[in-house]
């Protein structure tokens, strides 16, 4: 296309739009829905890819470039429908149907970053959470693009070719160093990235650590692992989320996951997370706030993510304690807002 456009959910993984940005795309935000538990609001994606097309930032190449094989797409969606990194909400399966339809109508590739997809709690860890244990999961976002569309293919630019690229890692779940991951696609989709310079040169494989984990899969060592890790973050998050239940100033909320490690604070509109931030430092607890993980850069002043997966269950709870009571200081204060 003449002008590369990404659709990035808002809030998301903060080192996505400097990658977007850095391969120049031009990022057009698109809200989580109401509550920030269901993912992507897909009527504001919608809007949002009518009002590109019309403005003609939307159109696919009728002679590709030269040297450029593959499946060819007007524009991308960048999205984490698993547990999403900073809300923890899912995104669910009528939600992720409806998103490959749509990619499918405006030749989209879906960038779909599968990184907590193994992560969801399990029923028995969380059955003492204030709000109970979570539903089975939706299958993955890519197995929808997997099926066959009912109409052959005929309405999508890419014809055959798929729309949703998977990404997976076992960094969340080996160790945060093991930089090794998978890619799941239609076989067009999986052929282009197989053929391309980077890959067929080796230079971005981690042919190592992709041996090591070969291993580790081949003895049936990761199973227990993934059941393990699975065990840990809904026991931290269920503590995380009592804690807060017994401690929580007026006004703030946190999200409820149903998988991963994060969780999403909500303060009263108009309070700074940045101010808190700086009083609950002193007293040994920090988060990230809320505006770093907007692709427009001044969203969600008054949020900020949670996460459980570097303390242990006293650790957690004593800094959610502490951080409500800073909250309460600072609110009654009125240094925050």
């Amino acid at each position: 296309p003449a002008r590369k456009v990404a659709f990035i959910e808002d809030p998301t993984y903060f080192l996505a739009p400097k990658i977007f940005k850095e391969q120049g795309f031009r990022m057009v935000p698109v809200p989580l829905r109401t509550g920030g538990g269901g993912g992507m609001d897909l009527d504001r994606l919608e809007a949002q890819v009518l009002a590109a097309k019309a403005r003609g930032e939307l159109e696919l190449e009728l002679v590709p470039e030269k040297g450029r094989d593959g499946p060819q797409f007007a524009g991308v969606v960048y999205c984490i429908p698993s547990h999403q990194n900073p809300s923890g909400g899912s995104m669910p399966g009528e939600a992720r149907a409806r998103l490959v339809q749509l990619a499918r109508e405006h030749s989209l590739l879906v960038v779909s970053d599968d990184v907590y997809e193994l992560l969801h709690h399990p029923a028995t860890a969380t059955a003492q959470a204030p709000h109970g244990a979570p539903p089975p999961p939706p299958p993955r976002l890519v197995a929808y693009d997997l099926e066959e569309p009912s109409d052959g293919g005929a309405q999508s630019g890419v014809v055959g070719g798929g729309n949703v690229l998977g990404n997976g890692t076992f960094s969340k779940v080996l160790s945060p160093g093991v930089r090794c991951g998978w890619i799941e696609a239609r076989p067009a989709l999986v052929r282009a990235l197989a053929a391309s310079a980077t890959v067929s040169s080796s230079g971005g494989s981690a042919q190592l650590m992709g041996a090591m984990v070969a291993g580790a899969l081949d003895a049936g060592a990761l199973d227990p692992l993934v059941d393990s890790t699975r065990q840990l973050l809904a026991k931290r998050m269920a503590a995380v989320q009592r804690a807060f239940k017994r401690r929580a100033p007026r006004g703030c909320s946190l999200s409820a996951p149903q998988g991963g490690m994060c969780a999403w604070l909500e303060l009263p509109p108009g309070t700074d997370a940045h101010s808190v931030l700086v009083a609950a430092r002193r007293r040994g607890v920090s988060f990230k706030p809320g505006d770093l993980f907007s692709p427009a850069g001044d969203q969600h002043r008054n949020c900020c993510r949670v996460v459980v997966a570097h303390y242990d269950e006293g650790t957690l709870v004593r800094g959610i304690e502490i951080l409500c009571q800073v909250l309460h200081d600072e609110l009654a204060a009125g240094i925050a807002t």
